[in-house]
């Protein structure tokens, strides 16, 4: 079981929220056992992608985010077409 481990979490950090390179697949036991293993997930996410994108998410801690209904509804379709482009290359 994986579930959406982000780097930094969502809740306390809106600013990247949404950003994909703040989430990667994580298993059950790291995200809900071990509080995210942060210090192995940095270490891990410095290696897959670079330490400059890491970096970013850093410097986007905290701050504040407003998204309007039509935001929130633009972002759901975009993933809703993400999602619908990988089942169709897998052939599912």
């Amino acid at each position: 079981n994986y579930h959406a481990g982000h780097f930094k979490e969502s809740g306390n950090n809106p600013l990247i929220r949404y950003n994909e390179d703040n989430i990667h697949a994580q298993s059950l036991s790291c995200n809900v056992f071990k509080g995210g293993d942060s210090g192995d997930y940095e270490k891990n996410l410095r290696i897959r992608i670079g330490g400059d994108r890491v970096d970013y998410l850093l410097s986007m801690t905290g701050g504040t985010c407003t998204m309007t209904a039509q935001d929130m509804a633009a972002l759901e379709s975009e993933y809703k077409n993400k999602l619908k482009t990988i089942k169709t290359s897998k052939g599912d």
